[in-house]
């Protein structure tokens, strides 16, 4: 499962230039069920319900939805990706089939959550038109590791129970540089997609950064191939394919995720530090060469520190599942830590406004479900369907590398959900879900764009200036050039009270409105509550975090 980081550094340092996109202030909190239901552990926003459609998975990471089912119960209606390598069919009766097993073979007696476990089976793609269904995978071959695909014929429409026939689409893999040679295997292939009748594919770079923008290697690229296997466009004469023949782009760290967003292709790039969502483009190099500058390079959507990004949808604006608020939005899967439980660090899908033909984003990201459980857990999947928006956790609900569930988010604003993600009440999910530490560190962690927010430096390096003349003759200058009723009077609370009481008074203001003191900040509006403000101020303050 290539989304899967394994960062350098816990938090990148990031250029100030990416300040403001880098704000993907997922500002949400959770109103928890009973503790011992599995939905206390998955936080949804008011409105929307959540639900198990089917049970009984071993480490799913892909799920690929029937585009027009047929009507009856046996029919096809999604199928679901195990990492250990086996596809499963779910009927419109959710009674669950093997589609496929043993089509691949792979030497690894590691399991998750060990990390030289995450790799296998990765993605599903479906071909309506021709009824062909493609896995995308890492097997051992006769010369080495290598990333493959296997194409299986099914009923053209509805799709089939069990394939008529599979094919392997091995040899573009197999071109140049291509073997995986450095352990735990990672950033392998991804998710694939069905564009204009072409077969589009991510794959990481093996955790190898000078791969990814070789032409000699098929690391760190979407490739782009017709259904046999063969390159898009007539071959030269007499000449067998080259790997040129099949790069559509490259400079990728790891591409995990794709999906088509009207005539663009959006793709879900996990970085070392920052995780970047961009358009794809023919022939466009994306400059990726180990750094977090070069990940923020061309990107549309920057997300740091990086939160593993995994697959992805795009929410269009006829979707038939009634989501009127997530029209226009793609919805991202953050993988969450694979091998240890981090509570700052869950798995989620954020949703995030984009206009389809620019690319432009338009509007923050937000928190559409997320893991509050306390234990592991970590998401790979997301999948569209006429009834909702499905995904499922790799992990099961004790943590387990079995008995995950499928589940299905819709929206029913009557029914009731006992786990609702609101407005954070708690200073350290503000500061987090803000991004405040990407430009500020606090006691070691963090960015180095802003000053520290450590208590004794926050304190001596402002309580003498705040009390200062020099200080109360600034604000009275500010007054001038900015006269807005409402910072004039913020200005006017910080300076009534002295001391201690005065620099509280100020960090609350500030956080409030950057521009307090400074017309030139570049710190970002968080368009947070008073209340917020207030909490984050104490614990900023506060000797015992």
């Amino acid at each position: 499962m290539g989304a899967v980081r394994r960062k350098k550094s816990r938090f990148a340092k990031v250029t100030a230039s990416l300040t403001a996109v880098m704000a993907a202030c997922l500002g949400t909190n959770v109103a928890q069920g009973q503790a011992d239901d599995w939905r206390s552990h998955w936080a949804i926003p008011p409105g929307y319900f959540l639900e198990v459609d089917t049970g009984g998975y071993q480490l799913p990471v892909s799920i690929a939805m029937v585009p027009s089912p047929g009507s009856a119960p046996a029919a096809p209606l999604y199928y679901v990706a195990e990492l250990g390598g086996r596809i499963l069919v779910v009927r419109n009766d959710r009674k669950k089939e093997v589609f496929a097993e043993n089509f691949f073979s792979l030497n690894s007696s590691a399991l998750m959550p060990d990390i030289a476990g995450v790799i296998g089976l990765t993605g599903l793609c479906l071909d309506a038109d021709s009824g062909f269904l493609f896995a995308t995978y890492v097997y051992d071959g006769d010369s080495g590791r290598y990333n493959g695909i296997t194409r299986f014929s099914t009923t053209p429409g509805e799709f089939s129970l069990r394939p008529e026939e599979t094919f392997n689409i091995l040899k573009a893999f197999m071109l140049g540089d291509s073997a995986f040679t450095r352990f735990p295997f990672g950033h392998q292939i991804g998710q694939c997609q069905i564009v204009d009748n072409s077969l589009y594919v991510g794959i990481g770079d093996g955790e190898l950064v000078h791969r990814s923008r070789s032409d000699q290697s098929s690391f760190g690229k979407i490739l782009r191939m017709q259904f046999d296997g063969s390159p898009v466009g007539a071959a030269t004469a007499g000449q067998e394919p080259s790997l040129a023949d099949y790069i559509f782009s490259s400079g990728l760290r790891n591409p995990f995720g794709q999906t088509l967003m009207g005539d663009n292709i959006l793709v879900a790039d996990n970085g070392p530090g920052i995780d970047r969502v961009l358009l794809a483009r023919e022939g466009q190099d994306y400059l990726y060469d180990g750094s977090d500058q070069s990940i923020a390079t061309n990107a549309m959507l920057v997300l740091a520190p990086a939160k593993g990004t995994a697959h992805i949808a795009y929410y269009p604006e006829n979707a038939a599942s009634g989501m009127d608020e997530l029209k226009n939005n793609a919805l991202v899967v953050l993988s969450g830590v694979p091998e240890i439980y981090i509570e700052d660090e869950p798995a989620e899908i954020i949703a995030v406004g984009v206009e389809e033909k620019s690319g432009l984003v338009t509007s923050r990201p937000r928190s559409l479900v997320k893991f509050v459980g306390k234990r592991l857990q970590v998401l790979s999947s997301i999948a569209l369907g006429a009834d909702g928006i499905y995904f499922a956790p790799v992990y099961g609900e004790q943590s387990l590398p079995q008995d995950s569930n499928v589940y299905k988010l819709s929206w029913a604003p009557d029914k009731p959900y006992p786990t609702r993600i609101m407005q954070y009440k708690n200073a350290r999910a503000i500061i987090l879900n803000n991004g405040c530490r990407g430009c500020h560190s606090i006691k070691g962690r963090g960015g180095n764009i802003g000053p520290s927010l450590t208590p004794q430096e926050l304190k001596a390096r402002n309580l003498a200036r705040l009390n200062s003349p020099a200080f109360e003759t600034q604000m009275a200058e500010m007054n001038f050039k900015d006269d807005r009723k409402d910072i004039v009077a913020a200005r006017a609370r910080v300076l009534s009270v002295k001391g201690e009481k005065r620099l509280r008074a100020w960090v609350e203001e500030k956080i409030l409105e950057p521009s307090l003191d400074n017309e030139h900040s570049i710190m970002p509006l968080l368009n947070i509550s008073r209340k917020e403000a207030q909490s984050v101020t104490r614990y900023l303050l506060s000797e015992k975090k």
